[in-house]
């Protein structure tokens, strides 16, 4: 089951932004997939002000981290 982390700084995104990027990633996850809604899941992170840098400097930084297992074979993948 796939497993999508998103990492921001704190106050950066309302529940309701967040609502909304979880459905659109289930969405495109299990149509492209072709695996069922309930098998997508969506989780965020978030960090203290202060605690993202970028070049070795403070700011707001966001990342999008995604587990999937292996081994799935060509012939189950839905064709693009």
């Amino acid at each position: 089951m796939p497993l999508y982390t998103l990492f921001t700084q704190g106050g950066a995104l309302s529940s309701d932004v967040k609502a909304k990027l979880a459905m659109e990633l289930t969405t495109l996850h299990s149509g492209y997939a072709g695996v069922p809604k309930n098998w997508v899941h969506v989780v965020f992170q978030d960090y203290a002000p202060g605690s993202g840098f970028t070049a070795g400097e403070p700011a707001a930084t966001a990342a999008l981290t995604l587990l999937m297992r292996a081994g799935r074979p060509p012939e189950y993948k839905r064709a693009n």
